[in-house]
């Protein structure tokens, strides 16, 4: 008997032993075996992570905001609020995107100003508790009109917002120096293919030979051009008089309704192979690509008339 009593208090025992290592979860959601384990009842839901490049990709439609600056100015007469597409996309970078703006074109006082489908790269996206703000900086080029010399070089800085869905975004472009216009003789300037024909006392001595003149712009003038014919050859009599090259520099430029003229203000001194010293005097247009010009070799009493007409193969 006393056995018995002795088994059943050392099981007794052992069981409030059991008990106490024991822990109850105070939200009563269960409890744990003392390993680190939870035996059951209620979890906190996972935290749900969110990728903000995720939540701004896409494409929008809507109205793009420009700012422009000239030369640390502000712009007049921009056309500021564009209506084009862009396309936002992950970039290689953690959280940036690429923005692509389609068609960008921008007005200034008439003049426009065309980027074409622009991408700026690697832009930073924030979040700032579910509106996601974007900001980048980058540089480009706008095609221009014929009246400058080369394309238009700008900063530009990028700054949106993208809210429950709806994108705003500005582009701050500021351009520091336009670049020079074209002068009447940058239009004319070319190679131009044509017919040649010399005439020596007004007989002909050449006629319609395929021939190539070059114009050049001057190296001491922007507003003049220089006037290159190679290898000028007559035939006299059946037998070739080699002239060599004739050069004319510094023949001024200038414009009437698209039509450009060039000429000597007096005869220049050259040296012609076969000849020696000549005056030469030239006179000529250009219009819509097309030459037509008038050369007059004068050595002692002998008198050289060339006429050439060409359309420009190279500019």
């Amino acid at each position: 008997m006393r056995r018995i009593i002795s088994i059943v208090a050392t099981s007794i025992a052992a069981l409030a032993f059991i008990t106490s290592c024991q822990t109850t979860d105070p939200e009563g959601n269960g409890t744990d075996n003392g390993n680190g384990n939870n035996n059951g009842g209620g979890t906190e839901p996972p935290v749900e992570t969110v990728d903000p490049v995720e939540e701004v990709s896409g494409t929008y439609n809507g109205v793009l905001n420009i700012d422009l600056s000239l030369m640390g100015a502000p712009a007049s007469n921009v056309s500021k609020d564009l209506t084009n597409e862009i396309v936002i996309s992950a970039a290689d970078a953690e959280n940036t995107v690429d923005i692509q703006v389609k068609a960008l074109s921008v007005s200034v006082a008439g003049m426009a100003l065309d980027f074409g489908d622009r991408t700026f790269e690697a832009c930073t996206v924030t979040d700032n508790d579910g509106s996601y703000s974007i900001s980048g900086e980058a540089q480009m080029s706008a095609e221009v009109p014929e009246v400058f010399k080369t394309p238009v070089e700008c900063d530009v800085k990028v700054e949106g917002t993208v809210t429950d869905g709806k994108l705003t975004l500005t582009l701050t472009v500021s351009v520091a120096e336009l670049p020079a216009f074209l002068t009447p003789a940058d239009k004319i300037v070319g190679t131009y293919d044509g017919l040649l024909n010399v005439s020596l006392f007004g007989s002909p001595v050449v006629t319609d030979e395929p021939k190539s003149i070059d114009i050049l712009l001057s190296e001491t003038s922007e507003s003049a051009v220089n006037l290159r014919l190679e290898d000028l050859t007559l035939t006299i009599m059946g037998s070739e008089m080699p002239l060599g090259t004739i050069t004319l520099t510094d023949l001024a430029v200038t414009e009437t309704e698209g039509v450009c003229s060039f000429k000597t203000d007096s005869a220049q001194t050259i040296t012609v192979e076969n000849l020696g010293e000549c005056s030469v005097e030239v006179d000529g247009t250009v219009t819509d690509g097309k030459v037509s010009t008038n050369l007059t070799i004068g050595y002692s009493m002998l008198t050289v008339t060339v006429t050439f007409e060409g359309t420009v193969v190279t500019e």
